[in-house]
């Protein structure tokens, strides 16, 4: 498939060029024009020199991260008068203005910076595509820090991403505002980035969290409702994109080990061993000459607290960064993960929860995924960055169902007397299912950001890929094609208002057709004074069809799920109104928010069955769902104590013509759903509370109980020697609950012991 990097290529080199020809002069002539900006960022407080901490020069694409020292050095900046801006999470944003900068003349100036209540502020990148303040932003988006990720007691995004206003999971699926529900991991409507690159699966678009390491992650962006217009298929809920940290001029070595245990109560415990997670997980970083390099291995051992539901993982990822020192240095990286995964797909019965059936005892899968690319930096100057992205991603996996096969299971694994009567039970099988895909995903993107003007910023972009899959449970064979392209101008109108317009096209093409969409987007963002910003949006999602929707062909669990090669792609319209206010010890955001969908795709009985167990994936659902989430942080004691609050409130309505679940609530998502943080001194310390209502709707098993689920959390933890010691107890009043998806037992009590040395 050679030719498809060439069409890439050939398409993508007449932007590089024209952005080249619109920001470039001659080098020479820069050199001879250009001034230098150097300085350092301190703490206004302590006087402390603040590292990581990125530095603009407002009005162009100019910046620089501080060192160790909080010195930073900006070179070819053309003469003139800048405002100079530092933002950095925790800390309230730093601005100098009229700083003068002269013909091969250097400027130095200081940045103070004042401690902020919540961990937020700092540069967002996702949400317009480039480098933007967080006051500058039109959508919803808010900020988890590597801090709140440590304190958290988190060894996976997962298990923090819960406390964002606005989230929640499902059964292990993210689901942002409701858009959701449960997809039992296939065709996310959540795209999830690391370090702006999609992490989702080749051939079912699924999220692996397990393969996103977070030793490195500076934070993590969240942008809420549908996104389409810059980011294409799977934005349709909304973007969480992991960033991480430059790699440092002095090498660095870090590790984090964790060991827990599930404390199951007594009746429900389906063996008589220990159920434990436990890993390991170590990172390197330095500098080889102008080259940043940094290595992660990663080890992931765990039963789970189901039967049969166990993991063993490897994790390797690793990231190169040239020129080191850039503002806009090119990367690339490489990640790959192993992965043997047990399936429990249901429980028992309701007095043994945790246990499978029988039948379904030694089911496993098998991962092998693979995910390289580079970021690379074409041109770049104070008003100019053209920036281009190749890339592969792919997957094999292969199932170990054992089913049918006396034979063939005995052989494998030959029944002795020491078996128990559960293996006894298996040895009556009497076939093995080893049903396997293959898929590549490759493609590329490219982009061109411009600063025409002080308050303005330009990005205009576009990307196209192929997907070629072999397995023996899709027919026919697919390929997919998809390309987009799209705009977006932002522009200052007067000091306090913020307007941004943008727009992309998406093409998706397979052997069942083809389909366009045009999404578009308009936002104000509105600064009322220093501490309130009011912001509007609208904007259309479009989310295409992957390739396990429109062609999955295969048998599980008694069912036969058969191809729609005629699916088409989800679309979304949404609205919303939001606030941010700071007023230094208080900190709150609300927004109101509004969302149209059309043609979700859900699980059928497939069309023209006459019985009830074969389904396909098929286009069932038009959907609105309208709601209001909010997020409050209180520095009741600086620095000792701290409160957080979210809360999410979902109005949803199934609005399908001729259906006869018209106008009732979508299945799995709650009305109500809410966080609590109790924060004690600094963070290490403290309490956790998740809470959402009872799920109105369902799609199987309806006379099921349902009730609410309350979770609490304790957790602890002490600074020694450069090395964080943690321990969380979770679910400590031992809650029994369905996590969402009938007959799927949430987790009970567990404690957590954990090993960090920091960043």
């Amino acid at each position: 498939m050679g030719w498809h990097w060439i069409r890439l290529a050939g398409r993508l080199v007449p932007l590089v060029a024209a952005a080249v020809a619109l920001g470039s002069r001659p080098v020479s002539a820069q050199a001879k024009a250009s001034g230098t900006l150097e300085g350092i960022v301190v703490d206004a407080d302590s006087g402390t020199s603040l590292p990581g901490t990125t530095v603009l020069v407002l009005g162009t694409l100019l910046r620089a991260e501080t060192g160790s020292d909080g010195r930073f050095v900006i070179v070819g900046v053309s003469p003139g008068a800048y405002a100079i801006q530092a933002l950095r999470i925790g800390y309230k944003s730093a601005t100098v203005t009229d700083v003068a900068v002269g013909s091969g003349q250097s400027q130095t100036v200081e940045l103070r910076m004042a401690r902020a209540v919540a961990e937020l502020g700092g540069v967002v990148v996702t949400a317009d595509r480039g480098e933007s303040r967080a006051q500058d932003v039109s959508a919803s988006i808010e900020t988890m820090s590597h801090t709140e990720l440590i304190n958290r007691d988190a060894y996976r995004l997962d298990q923090a991403l819960g406390f964002v206003p606005g989230v929640v999971f499902n059964d292990g699926d993210i689901d942002i505002r409701g858009s959701t529900g449960v997809t039992e991991g296939v065709g996310s409507r959540v795209l999830i980035l690391l370090d702006g690159h999609p992490v989702l699966s080749a051939d079912g678009a699924e999220t692996d969290f397990k393969a996103i390491p977070l030793l490195d992650v500076d934070h993590v962006e969240v942008v809420k409702g549908p996104y389409s217009a810059l980011y294409g298929g799977n934005a349709l809920g909304g973007v969480v994109n992991v960033i991480t940290t430059p790699v440092s001029p002095q090498p660095q070595t870090f590790f984090e080990v964790h060991y827990g245990t599930y404390d199951t109560p007594p009746e429900f415990r389906f063996t008589g061993e220990g159920l434990t997670d436990k890993g390991v997980e170590v990172q390197h970083s330095r500098q080889i000459g102008d080259v940043g390099a940094r290595l992660v291995i990663g080890r992931e051992e765990s039963t789970g607290f189901r039967q049969d539901d166990g993991q063993d993982q490897w994790l390797f990822r690793t990231k190169l960064m040239y020129p080191a020192d850039a503002a806009h240095p090119s990367m690339l990286y490489a990640v790959w993960s192993n992965e043997r995964s047990g399936n429990f797909f249901g429980w028992q019965n309701p007095s043994q929860p945790y246990a499978t059936d029988p039948h379904d005892v030694r089911d496993y899968q098998w991962y092998d995924k693979v995910s390289v690319g580079s970021n690379i930096v074409a041109f770049a100057n104070q008003s100019t960055l053209v920036q281009v992205q190749p890339y592969l991603d792919y997957n094999n996996s292969r199932n170990h169902f054992y089913q049918s096969d006396t034979t063939a299971f005995q052989s494998l694994n030959p029944i002795t007397a020491a078996d128990s009567a559960t293996d006894r039970v298996l040895a009556q099988s009497d076939t093995i299912n080893r049903a396997f895909h293959r898929a590549a995903k490759y493609g590329m993107s490219g982009q061109v950001s411009l600063t025409p003007g002080a308050r303005q910023s330009v990005v205009v972009g576009g990307d196209e890929s192929a997907t070629s899959i072999q397995a023996d449970a899709l027919a026919p064979v697919p390929e997919l094609h998809d390309w987009g392209a799209y705009a977006q101008d932002q522009i200052g109108v007067g000091p306090a208002i913020k307007a941004t317009a943008g727009a992309r096209v998406d093409s998706h093409t397979s052997v069942g057709g083809a389909e366009t969409v045009f999404s578009p987007k308009l936002g104000l963002v509105y600064r009322l004074s220093d501490a309130l910003d009011i912001r509007i949006s609208g904007s259309r999602g479009y989310r295409a069809p992957s390739a396990i929707e429109q062609f999955v062909d295969q048998y599980q669990q008694g069912v036969h799920v058969v191809p729609n090669p005629a699916l088409h792609g989800e679309t979304a319209w949404s609205e919303e109104i939001g606030a941010t206010e700071d007023l230094g010890r208080l900190w709150f955001d609300a927004a109101v928010f509004e969302s149209d969908y059309q043609n979700l795709i859900e699980p059928e009985v497939a069309k023209g069955s006459v019985t009830f167990s074969t389904f396909q994936f098929q286009n069932v659902t038009d959907a609105r769902i309208r709601g209001l989430d909010a997020g409050t942080k209180v520095a009741v004691v600086p620095g000792r104590v701290g409160l957080s609050l979210s809360y999410l409130y979902l109005d949803t309505q199934d609005l399908t013509p001729h259906s006869p679940l018209y106008d009732t609530p979508l299945p799995y998502r709650s009305k109500h759903e809410g966080t609590a943080s109790l924060d004690l001194f600094g963070g290490l310390m403290g309490a956790d509370v998740q809470y959402r209502s009872r799920i109105e709707r369902v799609e199987v098993y309806e006379t099921d109980p349902r009730t609410p689920i309350t979770l609490v959390d304790l957790r602890m933890g002490y600074r020694v020697r450069g090395v964080i010691l943690q321990a969380k107890a979770s679910n400590i009043f031992q809650a029994r609950y369905v996590d969402v998806l009938e007959r799927i037992p949430g987790a009970p009590r567990s404690i957590l012991f954990t090993a960090l040395k920091e960043l």
